[in-house]
Formats: C-alpha cells, structure tokens, sequence
C-alpha cells in the first residue's frame, strides 16, 4: 500500500523535512600483482597478489616470476600458457582490468593476452570472448592488437610489441559492454545482448590459435590490476545522440536532459541520422555548435562526446569543450576545450589541450576516435579541469579566478582554429552529454497551502529544481476509502489547469520553492506530490 502525507484544503499539516544522501563511490582495487620482491624463476603458480579480493594465481608451470614481472620460459606442457584470478562481475559496476604486455617474439601470430574468462589454464583463452591480444604480424616487426570479443576489431601496425592493455568492462546498463584500449587509442567496443559467463580474469601466452604454446619465449606481463567502481550518482543536463532526419541542420534542434535548451550552430553542422558533422556552407570559419550552461560554484560537471577525425589533411580538428563566446569565434578562447588533429598526411594524430591554460598532448596516436571527456569540479576555491582522452588523463587545469563559460559545445575546424576542416563531412561527433554529479534528490513536499480568493488555492512545494519533472501533484476525497489521483493545476492561477508534471510551475520568491495553483472546487480535499 502507497502511503501519503497528506493536507487538509487550507489546513496546514506540519512537516518533517527529511533528505536521502547517497555517497559517491570510490575506486576499489580488487586486484593488483606488480610482480616486484618476487622470486626469480620460481612458478607464478600459487602467488597471492595484493587487492581486495582475496584469490590466488592459478597459472601454467611454464609461467615464471622474474623479480620484476611473470615471463613465459618454455612450452613443457605444450598448451597456451595462462595465468588466472578467480573473479565473478556484479551488475550495475565498471571494472578495469589492465596490464602491461610485452610480446618479444620474431614469430608469426604468437600472442600475448589479457581478458575475462570462465573456463580453466587448460581451454582457449578467447573462448569467452572478452579478452584481448598483442600478435606478432606474418613477415613484418609490426604488431596488432585484436579483440576476442563476439565482434573482433583491430588496431594495426604497432611497433614495438609493448604497451599498456586496458579492458572496461561496463555492467551498469541493460546490455554489457567491453572496452579495449591499447595505450591510449580505443581499439573498439562491444554491446553483449546477455552477460557473458565471467569467472575469472587473467593473462597468457600462446601461438595464433590459443591452442598451444607460443614459438619464441621471453614475451612477459607486468602491473596486472583489476579495479571497480560503482558510479556515483548523476544528472543529465544536457545530452544528444543526434538520431533522426539525415542531412538536417542541428541549428534550433532541442537537446535531451533536464536543461533542455536548443542548438545554436551554424549552418555547417547537421546530422547524418546518427552523428554530427560539418559540411560546406560556403564560409571559411570555424563550425561550432553551442548550449547554453553557466556552472555554478559547489558542482561536478563531465561534458563528454565521441570524436571521430576522419580527414587526412594536416591539422584538421574536432573539438569539445567549455566555452565563453558562441559559433563565430575561436573555439579554444577561454582554455576549456579540447581537440583531435591530424598530425600530417602520412602520420597519426594528436589529442591536445591548448592555451591559455597548460598545453598538454597526446602524439602519434593510430586511432582517428575516441571518447573525450571533461571534468570541471567547481567545489574548491578554485576550480579543476581535467581532461581525458579514452580514460586516459590528458592533463588537469587549476584556475585562478572561475572561467567564463557561457556555452557547452562541439565544433570542427581547420589548423588555425578559425578556419574551416579541409576535408568535410570525414569529420563527427555522437553522444554528446553534460552531467551533474549529485546527492540523491530529497523528497518532494507541500510545505504550504494558501486560500487565493474564493476559487483556488496556492501550493507551495519544497523541490529540488531540476527534479520537478520527475513529480506530479495528486489529490484523494477520502483518507479511508478514497484513492489518489491526478490533479489540475495551473502554474501562475491564470494559464490553464492542466495534469502535469511539477515542472509547470513558478518559482517562490525565495528562490528555492516552487508555486503551483489548484481550483477549490476539485473535488479532491487532500493534496500531496507523487
């Protein structure tokens, strides 16, 4: 049974004003093994790495501690070498497992892994198909890094074999994800229609197939880690996917989240159904598309986007950031933007955080796409910008004096930043989102009737401002027998009485209560807010 506080037409029933905090989760190590102080040349078999979970390395006898990481040294027992944790997910975390391989071998297709897994050291590592692996390439001394995953994706031509292989395995949503970064380049994602069977996480050694041992041994793995985190709470304040009609400008398009608030862009940028991107309009400028947002002091703000640099021309760019001016103007003005160039016709690419701030980079990057993110924390005396490039830290900003920001935005231009990209239409960006970090939202309540004349009453509510469309007003004509259900109301006593949310109302001249209006001839003699 739903049980209401409830309030007699003009009679005043005192309150008890209770709030729900929820605190903001910290990232637990459930695992971590750097391999330092152990024993040389003794099996890994049996180790106890550090963490929270308390589990113990299950591994081949071909896997040896070397004083500094855990090393392949032969193939005595001509299966993959593997070496595993026992480890179950939960929904509704984010777990990181990394680690730093280094795959030596001359040999074609031999491997060096690292995933999840729900089978023994003695089956096919990919089986599971979460994981993921850095192979020595047919007749070349280039590397590439593949996903086992139901979707298998590549990243190229990686000299040398080392490097840092991170798997972000997201249960927080509906459908699973996994995602794979080597170094700082996102090798891809993949979307599970049913959570895949996890046991245990590891790493291994093995040739092309994962049947069998690798050719050449002396490949090694270091700083193996698995973190968790369970997000903290969030608000969307702003947010597009930017679904919908192809070829249509985003100019006066209204974005998703409780901010809501429409495009202001030029007409370069439009949509191809699925993403953002920038065609020709016949001006050579800069296309920037901008929302409204001004932060406010006391908050955790992340704006992130997924930037895809298609072109091949030197310098062109993608950005996002924080901004102070609109679409016609230099898009890295006020320090609080970030972009994706290409570094010339023949290399990779550059993520970079320009001036007047610290100037910070990422180089030679192979992948052309990413997730950019930025995390202005305005809760000190001065506020933080941290920027990340596929969960990678670019670099943080510490501000003197607040930045003037007026607008959250994306744009594309050419090296000069006023200039227009070369190449159009290679260029995208998709799920755009500005989010809020907060404490749960205290309970709606009535805090106040007034009779206004003789045909309406005026209802104050106590509310969270951007929580008023999640609350609507309801009413009952008998506490004993009577049930509640939906009432008119009006927001200022004069526009109409309509069924809605909470949102239809006005503000209170304290600035921090809402004021809606119902007509004293409802029938309803109690009112509360659902």
């Amino acid at each position: 049974m739903k049980y209401y506080t409830s309030y007699i037409a003009v009679l005043l029933v005192g309150l008890i004003h209770g709030t729900n905090s929820t605190a903001y989760a910290n990232v637990v190590t459930n695992y971590h093994d750097d391999f330092e102080e152990s024993t040389v040349d003794v099996d890994l078999n049996g180790r106890d790495p550090d963490g929270n979970l308390s589990g113990t390395w299950t591994a081949r006898g071909s896997i040896d501690t070397t004083g500094t990481n855990a090393i392949i040294t032969d193939d005595s027992e001509a299966l993959p070498s593997n070496a595993t944790l026992p480890f179950s997910p939960e929904a509704g975390k984010i777990y990181a497992l990394s680690a730093d391989l280094n795959n030596n071998s001359s040999f074609r297709y031999d491997s060096v892994w690292l995933g999840f897994r729900n089978s023994d050291a003695d089956t096919l590592f990919a089986s599971q198909g979460a994981a993921a692996r850095i192979y020595r390439q047919n007749g070349t001394n280039l590397f590439t890094v593949v996903t086992e995953t139901p979707t298998k994706m590549k990243l190229l031509d990686q000299s040398p074999g080392s490097g840092t292989m991170k798997l972000l395995l997201d249960t927080t949503g509906t459908n699973w994800t996994l995602t794979t970064y080597w170094g700082h380049d996102r090798v891809g994602i993949n979307a599970y229609s049913s959570a895949p069977d996890i046991s245990q996480i590891g790493f291994g050694f093995s040739d092309g197939g994962g049947r069998v041992a690798p050719v050449v041994f002396g490949s090694t793995a270091d700083n193996f880690m698995l973190t968790e985190t369970t997000p903290a709470p969030t608000l969307t304040l702003l947010g597009d996917q930017f679904d919908g009609s192809p070829d249509s400008n985003i100019n006066g398009r209204t974005a998703d989240g409780v901010l809501g608030g429409t495009w202001s862009a030029r007409e370069s940028i439009q949509t191809t159904g699925t993403r953002a991107t920038c065609v020709d309009d016949g001006v050579d400028s800069s296309s920037v598309a901008a929302l409204a947002f001004s932060p406010e002091a006391g908050n955790i703000y992340t704006l992130s986007a997924d930037l895809y640099n298609l072109s091949s021309w030197q310098f062109d760019s993608v950005w996002l950031g924080f901004t102070s001016t609109g679409v016609d103007s230099a898009f890295s003005g006020c320090g609080t933007a970030a972009r994706i160039y290409r570094e010339s016709q023949n290399t990779g690419y550059t993520v970079v955080k320009p001036a007047p701030q610290s100037k910070m980079l990422f180089k030679h990057l192979q992948k052309n796409e990413g997730t950019m993110k930025l995390v202005l924390d305005t809760t000190g005396t001065n506020w933080v910008l941290s920027t990340y490039w596929n969960e990678s830290l670019l670099g943080t900003d510490t501000f003197e004096s607040a930045p003037d920001i007026q607008y959250a935005s994306f744009g594309f231009s050419g090296g000069g930043e006023t200039t227009k990209p070369l190449h159009l239409s290679s260029c995208y960006v998709d799920n755009f989102s500005l989010t809020m970090a907060h404490e749960s939202f205290p309970p709606a309540e009535i805090i106040a009737i007034e009779s206004v004349g003789m045909n309406q009453l005026k209802l104050i509510v106590h509310a969270d401002r951007l929580d008023l469309d999640n609350h609507s007003l309801v009413g009952c004509d008998d506490l004993v027998i009577g049930s509640w259900n939906a009432v008119h109301h009006s927001d200022d006593g004069t526009n109409a009485f309509v069924i809605t949310n909470l949102s239809y109302s006005t503000l209170a001249p304290d600035g921090s209560n809402a004021v809606i209006y119902v007509q004293a001839t409802n029938n309803a003699g109690f009112f509360n807010v659902d």
